[in-house]
């Protein structure tokens, strides 16, 4: 693989390859603990929930960073959001007359 200043590059093309069997992931967890990224038993919770996954709290949500824009809805009220206009029924019967049946034909 092409290298950068002697650091391999790694692409996800290529993350195929990997023996994952042969790969030690200790360091990169010890570092995460030590810096407060790590979740533990006691703050598991607060970290590993919906919004700071992928609401207000996520690194996605540029407000977080200072612009101005409306707050990051977290992901299964934009899903549900998507899905309040759907109507399912024709969904289904369109995919069905395109050959691709939903679920026991």
């Amino acid at each position: 693989m092409p290298s950068n200043h002697g650091a391999a590059r790694y692409y996800l093309s290529g993350l195929d390859r990997v023996d994952w069997t042969q790969v030690n992931l200790d360091e990169w967890l010890g570092i995460l603990a030590q810096t407060g990224h790590l979740p533990t038993d006691a703050n598991a919770a607060s970290m590993l929930n919906l919004d700071q996954l992928t609401g207000t709290g996520s690194r996605l949500n540029p407000q977080k960073y200072g612009a101005t824009t409306t707050t990051r809805q977290d992901t299964l009220t934009r899903t549900q959001g998507r899905m309040t206009e759907l109507d399912v029924p024709t969904v289904k019967r369109q995919s069905e007359l395109e050959g691709g049946g939903m679920g026991p034909q």
